[in-house]
């Protein structure tokens, strides 16, 4: 059977670590050295690996080639919204198949997922990347407030302010500081607010 990498900065994904271990995976944990000793369900896991909760890729790419060396890592399952870029990253490293980073980033990096939607015809809300300041002007310029600036990469509402007009935005942008190229500005748009948890198929 597969042996699988599962990544999880976070305690979650308890039932699928189970359903892999039922299946006859070997099943490797990565996780955030504070989730050591956590209430993981041990009996479904073969061994845990830690990493410090900021660790940098070249530092988790160095513990994963040590589990490596012992293990022949087959897929890697991320069990986070906030490991999917993580394991997008370990799978281009180790050269498993799945989603590279360029995929992946379709579901976390919100920059990318609008620019894949509209590329598509879907409709998604006026929006620009921060980047250039001319191109900040002219977007403001033709798309009329109220807007929301925003984290591309963050779950939920976590970061996300909105913005009455330019000179608030403006504002926004210079205390964003090296981290503005991490936003997006989106044109509010009100309306109701729908979420998808799971898409079965198959079943």
């Amino acid at each position: 059977m597969l042996t699988i990498l599962c990544v999880a900065t976070y305690l979650k994904g308890e039932a699928f670590l189970q359903a892999c271990k039922g299946q006859g995976c070997t099943v490797l944990l990565l996780t955030n050295d504070k989730l050591a000793d956590a209430a993981w369900p041990r009996d479904s896991i073969d061994e845990i690996h830690t990493i410090p909760r900021h660790a940098d890729d070249g530092l988790i790419r160095r513990t994963v080639d040590a589990v490596a060396r012992r293990h022949r890592i087959e897929r890697i399952a991320a069990l986070d919204d906030f490991d999917v870029e993580m394991a997008a990253m370990l799978r281009e490293h180790l050269q498993v198949m799945g989603m590279g980073r360029t995929t992946a980033a379709r579901f976390r990096d919100k920059l990318a997922m609008r620019r894949n939607a509209r590329d598509l015809t879907i409709p998604v809300p006026e929006f620009t990347g921060v980047f250039n300041d001319q191109i900040v002007n002219e977007w403001a310029a033709r798309v009329p407030p109220p807007w929301v600036l925003k984290p591309r990469s963050s779950a939920a509402a976590t970061g996300i302010k909105k913005v009455a007009g330019a000179d608030e935005l403006w504002r926004a942008l210079e205390a964003a500081g090296d981290e503005r190229s991490a936003c997006l500005l989106e044109h509010f748009v009100p309306g109701d607010v729908y979420h998808v948890d799971s898409i079965v198929w198959g079943h």
